[in-house]
């Protein structure tokens, strides 16, 4: 088993940021929206839980989330011409297709959190990480997360990610 550090996430999930081969826009864009505010890899996809104002980007996240509200500079700029769209531009392609171009171009074996797969979801794992290494508490992340609780801040932390 091989661990993951918080830097072997990133490095990975910054691998989807450069765009590649075969792919689009849309594809790029959705990739590039999981890295920057770890959203569930459904969020995009769905409608209604996005809004905006001329400086902030506002989700409702699914699952009874509390709305938030972040810096529209914080996404790309493509998705904060498409919120509102109906339907998303992501559901040009299905949740599968999306788990096979990140599956497809994976430097490991598949990732685990216990014994979970965490294919998509490690760009939410990783922005968690990332929230916490600069200082944010858990407080601060439940906020920024839309939960309502912190104990998910916590769990998502010190999440342990690995590969057989």
């Amino acid at each position: 088993m091989t661990v993951l550090t918080y830097e072997d996430i990133n490095d990975i999930c910054s691998r989807y940021l450069r765009g590649f081969s075969g792919y689009g826009i849309i594809e790029e864009t959705f990739f590039q929206l999981l890295y920057c505010c770890g959203c569930r890899p459904v969020e995009p996809m769905t409608s209604g839980i996005w809004g905006k104002t001329l400086t902030e980007i506002v989700l409702i996240p699914l699952k009874n989330g509390q709305p938030t509200y972040r810096n529209i500079q914080q996404f790309p700029a493509q998705w904060a011409e498409w919120i509102g769209l109906q339907p998303s531009p992501f559901t040009n392609n299905s949740l599968d297709k999306y788990r096979y171009i990140f599956n497809s171009l994976l430097p490991t074996p598949p990732l685990f959190v216990g014994e979970k797969g965490c294919d998509l979801y490690l760009f939410r794992y990783r922005y968690v990480k990332y929230l916490f290494s600069i200082g944010y508490s858990a407080e601060d992340v439940r906020v920024n997360m839309g939960w309502t609780t912190y104990d998910m801040a916590d769990r998502y932390n010190n999440a342990v990610i690995y590969y057989n």
